[in-house]
């Protein structure tokens, strides 16, 4: 089992019986930030229903989807499409490293990202700090699949504030990590200061001289929480930033980004060694190949003026 640190409270999960008392079908609609744009899904039931210290928390089981799970009605993850996300995060900045031991992993409570990185034998130490032990308990529970990694020896879970750990983190003499995966929620809320230059410099202070960072950076398409600026900060405080595109069918806008960060590789440095590991698993990969990693830093050129200013 993993080791479990700072748990506060204990949570019990409680099935609903199915939302549609009527014929009048049910839909799960998620409105962009400035509410301009929606998608729906139709609703089968509701599983879940909880509220933890930090926000509301749902399951729900969708037609095209399968089950859903929302944060303060915000949708997270989904059967459908969870694999390409949590293999992005991954596999491309593992994959670029000669040595990665130290994996520090922010967010990411329902272990899908851990998931991948346990797949790793030269990973020696996962630290998963996520501030809602709510949102574990309940991937536990309706995504097994997806948390099934959080089980793994090496995984040490901490159920925390992600910048007061960092905070503390940073005074630590000689405390680095190989590997930082930030799997964070929209930079807005509990997440907001994720996203920011303080942050960053705090990050790559911790990391080796081969370190690198990986985040998600929200959708070029439907633009709410300006791009550019994100990837400006990123810039002033890490020598290589590289955005790479994927699908996620739950979010609005589809086409998300996503930025790798480095000290020394592009991400399109492969090791040998890495790939080694990596073929004795990939066939079990849903999203991740290597022939999509190496074209996956090839910006169409919208994105490109997007950013522009930045690259």
């Amino acid at each position: 089992m993993a080791n479990i640190y700072i748990v506060h409270n204990t949570f019990i999960i409680n099935k609903k019986a199915s939302m549609n008392s009527s014929n009048k079908s049910q839909w799960l609609t998620e409105q962009s930030l400035e509410n301009t744009v929606s998608q729906s899904f139709k609703v089968v039931e509701t599983l879940y229903e909880g509220k933890s210290p930090y926000q509301d928390i749902k399951v729900v089981l969708t037609e095209p989807l399968g089950k859903v799970l929302l944060l303060d009605d915000m949708c997270m993850i989904s059967d459908k499409d969870e694999f390409i996300y949590h293999e992005v995060m991954a596999h491309i900045p593992l994959l670029c490293q000669e040595q990665t031991k130290r994996v520090l992993v922010i967010g990411a409570g329902d272990g899908g990202v851990i998931r991948e990185l346990v797949r790793y034998k030269c990973i020696e130490e996962i630290t998963l700090v996520e501030i809602d032990e709510m949102v574990t308990t309940t991937s536990r529970e309706f995504f097994p699949n997806v948390a099934k990694g959080l089980d793994d020896p090496r995984v040490k879970i901490i159920f925390e504030d992600a910048l007061k750990f960092i905070d503390r983190e940073v005074l630590i003499p000689n405390n680095k990590y190989d590997l930082i995966i930030s799997d964070s929620t929209d930079p807005v809320g509990l997440a907001e200061n994720l996203y920011k230059s303080d942050f960053y410099q705090k990050v790559n202070s911790l990391l080796t001289d081969e370190g690198i960072f990986m985040c998600q950076t929200e959708s070029p398409f439907y633009d709410e929480y300006d791009i550019r600026s994100i990837y400006q900060n990123l810039e002033s405080e890490f020598k290589i930033v590289q955005p790479i595109c994927a699908p996620i069918l739950i979010y609005p806008g589809v086409y998300w980004t996503f930025a790798y960060c480095s000290k020394k590789w592009l991400g399109t440095d492969m090791k040998e060694n890495k790939v080694e590991d990596y073929k004795n698993f990939s066939e079990d990969l849903m999203w991740h190949n290597l022939n999509w990693h190496s074209s996956a830093f090839n910006l169409p050129n919208f994105v490109l003026k997007k950013l522009k200013g930045s690259f």
